[in-house]
């Protein structure tokens, strides 16, 4: 289950760029795994903030926490170090994602599919 998930996220991220009004390529996503009732996770309101929920907030039987990063590549991140502290257009295009529909979005996607007839009833019926 773990890699249909990461293979699901990279493939949006591989199609998101590929589109023709796309022009940032980013980096290969990162994609980790925890467990919704470890003690560290159970401990992020006192370590962030009082506003910070919990994942049986969301949802009451919660077991697993998908986190992922979608970096920018390191030329795309070096085009960001003008001299007058502005964001390069590169940057600040690849940031944006126009669209909403950019690297951003992918958590809705995969919850989307997850959420909606748990237990997983979207990597069923694939």
């Amino acid at each position: 289950m773990k890699q249909q998930i990461t293979d699901f996220i990279n493939s949006y991220i591989v199609n998101y760029q590929a589109r023709d009004e796309i022009a940032t390529v980013y980096g290969e996503p990162i994609v980790g795994f925890a467990d919704a009732r470890h003690p560290y996770i159970q401990n992020l309101p006192k370590l962030i903030g009082p506003s910070h929920g919990l994942p049986q907030e969301v949802l009451p039987d919660a077991s697993i926490i998908i986190a992922y990063y979608v970096p920018f590549t390191k030329a795309l991140a070096k085009s960001n170090r003008p001299a007058d502290r502005l964001a390069s257009p590169e940057w600040a295009r690849a940031y944006l994602a126009g669209d909403g529909s950019g690297p951003n979005s992918v958590g809705s996607e995969v919850c989307g599919k997850c959420v909606t007839g748990c237990p997983c009833a979207f990597w069923r019926l694939k």
